[in-house]
C-alpha cells in the first residue's frame, strides 16, 4: 500500500475514534443527569409527601432499580 492509502485509512481510524469517544461521553453525561433527577424527584416527593416507612421503601428501591 502506498503512503497516502495508509494516511487516509489513518486518518478515517482517528475520525471513528474521536466519533465514539464523543458518543460515550454524550451517553455519560445523559446517564448522570437522568439519574440525578429521578434522586431529586425523589427526595422531593418523599420531603412533601411525608410518607409512612413502606411508601418510603418503595421510593427507595425503586430508585435503586432505576
Amino acid at each position: 500500500m502506498s503512503n497516502s492509502v495508509k494516511a487516509i485509512f489513518s486518518k478515517i481510524d482517528d475520525y471513528k475514534r474521536k466519533y465514539y469517544k464523543n458518543l460515550l461521553i454524550k451517553g455519560s453525561l445523559f446517564t448522570l443527569a437522568l439519574i440525578l433527577s429521578a434522586f431529586l424527584f425523589v427526595s422531593v416527593v418523599e420531603y412533601f409527601g411525608r410518607f409512612n416507612s413502606s411508601i418510603r421503601g418503595v421510593l427507595f428501591f425503586g430508585f435503586l432499580g432505576l
